[in-house]
């Protein structure tokens, strides 16, 4: 992995600049090294090895629940650690939550779907030419559903208030 631990990737220094992103969002990271982990896991959502390293990477700083959160195993104690302290962008990066799309043959898996350049809360279906959305609350993804998109709503919107949606992921009507 060639990472610029002197230089913050770009794209991801100035809080992932994107217009649909809400002025709050804040940068994921201050850490060159982080950020550059970061861009990789974002270019490459589906590359196991980069999920590792930076799992431990956080593991290493002794930020556990933020590295359960990028294996994949998060739990009910820790969306608590995880809400005070990640940002929305953050977790749309590093989910590998299960999605549904629109067939059986999209991927299973947020990690799974194509990123699109500028924007790490869409991704789009290889499958079938879907957009995604990572939404950060239910009427962002009530707003995806109406542009088109399928909504991918975020584990700490949906845990928090009670609700049981199974993998903790809904899809907004088409």
């Amino acid at each position: 992995m060639n990472e610029e631990p002197d230089r913050a990737p770009s794209g991801l220094s100035d809080g992932l600049s994107n217009p649909d992103l809400k002025p709050a969002d804040p940068p994921p990271s201050n850490d060159p090294r982080e950020l550059a982990l970061l861009a990789r896991l974002l270019e490459h959502p589906d590359d196991g090895m980069s999920r590792l390293v930076y799992s431990d990477f956080l593991e290493d700083r002794g930020e556990l629940a933020k590295a359960n959160f990028v294996r994949g195993i998060e739990s009910h104690a820790e969306l608590a650690v995880l809400a005070k302290s990640t940002s929305i962008a953050w977790r749309a990066i590093t989910c590998d939550e299960r999605v549904t799309c629109t067939t059986a043959l999209c991927p299973a898996r947020w990690a799974g779907f194509a990123a699109i350049a500028g924007d790490p809360r869409r991704r789009s279906c290889p499958r079938c030419a879907a957009t995604l959305r990572y939404c950060a609350d239910l009427n962002e993804a009530l707003t995806a559903g109406a542009d088109g998109d399928v909504a991918v709503i975020d584990l700490l919107e949906v845990e928090p208030r009670g609700f049981d949606l199974g993998s903790t992921w809904s899809r907004a009507t088409r």
